[in-house]
């Protein structure tokens, strides 16, 4: 078999798992048959096909061969880890699908205990709530150390590399030096974070000491702005900022929009590109509220990213290596929901009203963006199974130890999001193959990305054709045809760093 024929028989086993997962997700399949999927190409992922790409790699001059070729090794691998992992996949996907929760005397789909809790304003509720996921929780805990400790041994066999260095390798980023500039990020902003929390929690009546994890999802969920986004207006809103760049999405034949609320889907907004650029599904269950807005803005922001790019691009650059640019543009679509002119222009709301909502936004994302420095910090002990207590200042204390890796976990997110983290989210509040990174630089270059296109385009650049064209420019390239340190260079940046994201923190002090 030929790299070609490696490559299209790579696509056809992309195409039926993504749309086995679209159909699961959206709840038209109550199970998950990945499985099923996997032995249909038996001969793909195997370590005989493992040791002909490192060959074929090795054999790679030009830097754009060779990082093709590092994207189908890197997928090769992860392939045979998913099949060797694909009955226990589909065991703990459809046992999620599945799993109920007792309250008030019903069974509650544990996907949906999250929104309830959001939307929960009696604490003594919320608790219970989360106190009643603990079984469930247990369970799919047993499914992640299965899973996590069959990973560790495959990526050493092989790669020959540990998890860390591995996925270093792979997003072509050294997460320690990451961990160390957001370790510093956390401490700069440290006071004015702890300041904003406190004045936020007291308006839902808990004190910073006492605050955790389920009384800031209901911050997050920001009810009281609900009656100024309307779900009638949720598509209309997406369609005219789109219309102002110049995209018209009821034209897009590659793109398919599923907003209906069926039980069994997923409560989290996603993006499907089954084939890029020719079929792109952009779902979302509607709430109501403000947060479709933004979730339906950062799909479509992958959604477009996706549908423009360009179709003979090579599939490894479309398809393969990290998300960390798709995120980017993703996040740029977001935040528009924090921009006051987006908001009274599309969305219509007073200036006054415009203006208070953006500062809880923003709150917001510096609690996301804080917690998601947590988590990589979090998830480079937990992948070396380093027990070493951490200080205030995030740095190692010599001689002390956490008992678990339960408790780093909940030290950790703690002292970054002021807020106490159960402990039994230790391994489900872990998203593979450090995607964590991928946001966090996602965000940084976010900032400075509508920085740009606020220079050369205006406060309202989303009204812009030209802008626009540029990201479609951008877009073209895919997900990987510029790395993430290229596309920084592209726009102008000479390194990816946070000045331009605590910029935009800096503006919450003293308001």
């Amino acid at each position: 078999m030929d790299y070609n024929d490696v490559i299209s028989k790579v696509e056809a086993f992309d195409i039926e798992t993504a749309r086995e997962s679209l159909n699961h997700s959206v709840g038209i399949k109550d199970t998950l048959e990945i499985a099923k999927i996997y032995d249909k190409y038996t001969d793909l992922f195997t370590p005989r096909r493992v040791t002909w790409a490192k060959k074929h790699l090795a054999k790679q001059a030009a830097p754009l061969d060779k990082r093709r070729a590092t994207y189908l090794l890197d997928f090769l691998v992860d392939g045979v880890i998913g099949n060797k992992l694909k009955h226990l996949i589909d065991e703990e996907s459809t046992y999620e699908s599945s799993a109920t929760v007792q309250f008030d005397g019903k069974d509650v789909p544990f996907r949906q205990v999250s929104t309830l809790v959001q939307n929960e304003s009696v604490r003594a509720r919320r608790k219970e709530l989360v106190k009643r996921c603990k079984p469930v929780k247990k369970k799919l805990t047993s499914y992640e150390k299965k899973a996590i400790k069959t990973t560790y041994r495959l990526l050493k066999k092989f790669s020959g590399k540990d998890y860390v260095p591995y996925y270093a390798e792979h997003k072509n980023v050294d997460l320690d030096a990451l961990g160390t500039m957001l370790r510093g990020f956390l401490v700069r902003t440290d006071a004015l974070f702890t300041s904003l929390m406190e004045a936020r929690l007291k308006t839902i009546k808990v004190s910073l000491k006492q605050a955790e994890s389920h009384d800031y999802s209901v911050i997050l969920r920001t009810k009281h702005y609900d009656t100024h986004f309307p779900k009638e207006n949720l598509l209309s809103s997406l369609k005219t900022t789109l219309h102002g760049m110049g995209i018209d999405i009821d034209s897009q034949k590659n793109v398919h929009l599923d907003t209906e609320d069926r039980p069994k889907k997923v409560p989290r907004a996603f993006c499907s590109p089954i084939r890029i650029p020719d079929e792109i599904h952009l779902v979302l269950k509607p709430r109501g509220g403000q947060q479709d807005y933004q979730t339906i803005l950062h799909e479509a922001g992958h959604t477009e990213h996706f549908a423009h790019t360009k179709n003979d691009l090579a599939y490894e650059l479309k398809h393969m290596g990290g998300h960390a640019v798709s995120e980017t543009y993703a996040f740029l679509f977001e935040y528009l929901t924090t921009s006051e002119a987006w908001l009274t222009d599309i969305a219509h709301l007073a200036p006054d009203v415009a203006h208070d909502f953006t500062h809880e936004l923003l709150e917001q994302k510096m609690f996301m963006f804080r917690r998601y420095c947590a988590k990589l910090l979090y998830e480079l002990k937990l992948h070396r199974n380093d027990l070493t207590r951490l200080d205030d200042r995030f740095e190692p204390i010599q001689g002390q130890s956490y008992k678990t890796m339960a408790a780093c976990y909940n030290d950790i997110l703690t002292k970054a999001c002021k807020v106490n983290y159960p402990k039994d989210n230790w391994l489900l509040d872990v998203d593979s193959g450090f995607y964590s990174a991928d946001y966090l630089r996602a965000w940084m270059l976010e900032a400075h990305l509508r920085s740009v296109l606020t220079k050369k385009f205006g406060t309202r650049w989303y009204a812009s054709k030209d802008a626009g064209r540029f990201l479609m420019e951008l877009w073209s390239t895919g997900a990987n045809g510029r790395t993430m340190d290229e596309l920084a260079m592209h726009i102008g940046l000479a390194r990816l760093d946070t000045s331009a994201i605590e910029a935009d923190f800096a503006t919450l002090r003293g308001s």
